[in-house]
């Protein structure tokens, strides 16, 4: 709605004026609240679009926002860049949003914050069990990310037995979806991640085999750079040829230097907010 009113010119106060509060306008743009039918309908005269349009765009906007962000919350999950999640989880959590979506944000919180030194390590397996168990999820896999995000927490305090095995629960997961099949690659990486940790390198060099024909096959290439930077590394740890480890390195750097998203995703969930 922020995009309408602009696009009409119109201040806050001015599109409030004899209607409502200026603050309402502000919840409604930063999507905290819904408006009443009444004032929904005064508000679609004043920025001149049918009622059924802008009652679509505060619904379907919010939905898009939380999507872009939520992809970008794993992107940087993957790149093990917790200060920016914490940082975007706790703007977030200032706002009043829906159990499935405040829980997810819960989810990244966490994690994030576990890495950061702020939260420890049972406080924060309590935290992702409690999320579990509350069966009030955002998408239809949230509980294998929530699960992939404990076995990471279990891998960094070498347990690696119980991260093992909930990787290998996910693994196990097959749906038709897109996202789910992108979220797997990182699985797979997460768990070659833990091998290489525990020197089982040729346990890792297959999972990240796995990793890249997952991606290969689903046509999601944006993680290979990683998948073959950590199979060269596993490479050095098996005595490799010079030969091989150069290039597969060589092809880590093509793919980093193809795919990638991190500014491109952070502005895009920027141009998001600011329309809500």
């Amino acid at each position: 709605m922020s995009y309408l009113r602009k696009k009409r010119q119109l201040t806050q106060y001015k599109l409030s004026t004899e209607l409502c509060t200026q603050a309402l306008i502000s919840k409604i743009e930063q999507g905290q609240v819904l408006p009443s039918v009444e004032i929904l309908y005064k508000l679609s005269i004043r920025l001149r679009v049918p009622f059924h349009s802008l009652f679509k765009s505060l619904i379907y906007e919010r939905q898009d926002y939380y999507d872009h962000l939520f992809e970008y919350l794993d992107l940087m999950s993957f790149q093990r860049n917790y200060k920016e999640i914490n940082t975007l989880c706790q703007s977030e959590m200032k706002k009043k949003l829906s159990d499935e979506i405040i829980n997810l944000i819960h989810e990244y919180y966490t994690v994030s914050s576990y890495f950061l030194g702020e939260m420890s390590f049972q406080t924060a397996i309590d935290q992702l069990n409690k999320l579990l168990k509350s069966n009030v999820h955002y998408h239809h896999y949230t509980s294998e990310t929530i699960l992939i995000h404990m076995a990471n927490l279990y891998a960094d305090q070498n347990m690696f037995s119980e991260a093992i095995e909930r990787f290998k629960m996910v693994i196990s997961e097959h749906k038709d979806c897109p996202n789910f099949n992108s979220f797997k690659v990182k699985v797979f990486y997460d768990q070659a991640i833990a091998y290489y940790k525990e020197n089982k390198f040729n346990y890792s060099l297959e999972s990240v085999e796995n990793g890249i024909k997952h991606s290969i096959k689903h046509h999601d290439m944006r993680y290979l750079g990683h998948l073959f930077k950590l199979k060269a590394d596993n490479m050095a740890g098996l005595n490799y040829t010079d030969d091989n480890k150069t290039l597969t390195l060589s092809m880590a750097d093509i793919f980093f230097r193809l795919y990638e998203y991190q500014g491109e995703s952070r502005q895009r969930v920027d141009r998001m907010h600011n329309l809500i």
